[in-house]
């Protein structure tokens, strides 16, 4: 049961970044449209030609006539881009440094409402911690009924 909800949890993380970077592609998809190959959505010349579209044929120039001028092309309308400024990351909250393993365990055990909690408050809470005290610790969890090896292993690990 655990396994499928991590898988779950895994599933729906990755789709949602995935859709959250698809986001702002989409966007700048609709902002500038596809242009044609010359940027004025008119085919070009030379690609009718490579095509071998028809096209239409110039008559040669009578004799006594002067040859009319070209057709002007219209000028590609030139395409502005909006100087956009990169968007601002957002400022990524650091959480605040973790404390030691000790106070974090006085702080769980101050919420805790157990008789064990609150003996274990009070020697890990009395300033200084000497053997003695470690003693009453390990005594304390032995009632408890956890058993001496995880007792003491449990001591031990809290003394580094």
């Amino acid at each position: 049961m655990e396994h499928a909800l991590i898988i779950a949890a895994v599933v729906i993380v990755v789709a949602g970044g995935g859709s959250a970077a698809l986001v702002p592609w989409a966007r700048s998809r609709r902002q500038h449209p596809p242009a044609g190959p010359s940027g004025s959505g008119q085919p070009d010349q030379a690609s009718e030609e490579q095509a071998g579209g028809v096209g239409t044929l110039e008559r040669p120039a009578e004799p006594g006539t002067e040859p009319a001028a070209p057709p002007e092309q219209a000028a590609p309308p030139e395409l502005s881009t909006p100087a956009e400024a990169p968007p601002a990351r957002p400022a990524v909250e650091r959480p605040p440094p973790s404390a030691g393993r000790l106070a974090r365990l006085r702080g769980r055990l101050a919420r805790s409402q157990s008789a064990l909690g609150g003996v274990l408050l009070r020697l890990l809470s009395s300033g200084t911690l000497d053997d003695q005290a470690w003693e009453e610790i390990e005594d304390t969890l032995i009632t408890a009924d956890m058993g001496v090896a995880p007792a003491r292993q449990l001591v031990e690990e809290l003394r580094t």
